[in-house]
């Protein structure tokens, strides 16, 4: 499962009439958002092989809880893979990936977890 937080710029937050225009906004732009959702959907994609990189992500479904200051998206993405050795490429669209994410008020941040997987991959599939 990946997870990463975010601090919150509070200006560009209270710029946005509503928390969802805000998570899309945030994920549109190509600054640390945006770096840490594609890192995180490339390792959780470590499992096919490859070097995995997405190259094109967008968000639907896009809902949140005002009381619990909570909320869940699904990610849309394209996704490249390049098997080094064999000089072989893959690539798949359409690709989803479900979030959930939580503000922290408090700290002014915003905590953000992926969906649960398992990682297969070891070092001794390298030989």
């Amino acid at each position: 499962m990946e997870n990463f937080e975010i601090n919150i710029d509070y200006q560009e937050w209270s710029k946005k009439p509503a928390i969802i225009d805000f998570i899309a906004a945030l994920f549109d732009t190509k600054d640390t958002a945006s770096a840490l959702l594609k890192l995180a959907i490339e390792r959780e994609n470590n499992e096919y092989g490859g070097s995995p990189e997405v190259e094109q992500l967008s968000l639907e479904n896009i809902s949140y809880d005002t009381e619990l200051k909570t909320g869940r998206f699904r990610v849309v993405y394209h996704i490249k893979f390049h098997f080094t050795c064999s000089d072989y490429r893959k690539e798949k669209g359409g690709q989803t990936s479900d979030w959930s994410f939580k503000f922290d008020l408090e700290n002014v941040k915003l905590h953000f977890q992926g969906p649960a997987y398992l990682d297969l991959r070891s070092t001794a599939d390298e030989f």
